[in-house]
């Protein structure tokens, strides 16, 4: 499964996907990365860092990423629309790699903040911020 983007390829959505072309972000770039304390998110950041992008992640709290680079930590919240819009401050494009996957939670209410509504936000974020 390919990852779905936006028309303008600034806002990737990444849903449990295998396949991943994210590495193909074109030119050096301030890149606002969310979910960068998962799986997913930790091999995003990685990537982006070697390919020599500036990274921002959004975490809850600080501290929470403990591998070798430098990125701008913002602490804060991923359903704060002032946090979203803090974090972007300045950023050419939006990396969406947060999501909910405890299959232990009972009621699909649980997942709709982070899985859907957080892509929503995204796009208000990016149309805002001037993120093209």
């Amino acid at each position: 499964m390919k990852s779905e983007r936006c028309q303008n390829d600034s806002v990737f959505l990444l849903p449990h996907v295998q396949y991943i072309d994210v590495y193909r972000v074109i030119g050096d770039m301030k890149v606002l990365l969310l979910g960068a304390t998962g799986l997913l998110g930790h091999n995003v950041l990685r990537r982006l860092l070697d390919d020599g992008h500036e990274v921002v992640v959004l975490v809850r709290r600080a501290g929470a990423i403990a591998i070798d680079g430098t990125w701008r930590e913002v602490v804060g919240s991923l359903l704060s629309d002032a946090d979203l819009l803090r974090a972007a401050e300045g950023c050419n494009a939006i990396i969406n790699c947060a999501g909910i996957t405890d299959m232990s939670l009972r009621h699909l209410s649980d997942y709709l903040p982070v899985n859907a509504e957080l892509c929503r936000r995204m796009v208000s974020v990016c149309e805002q911020c001037g993120i093209k």
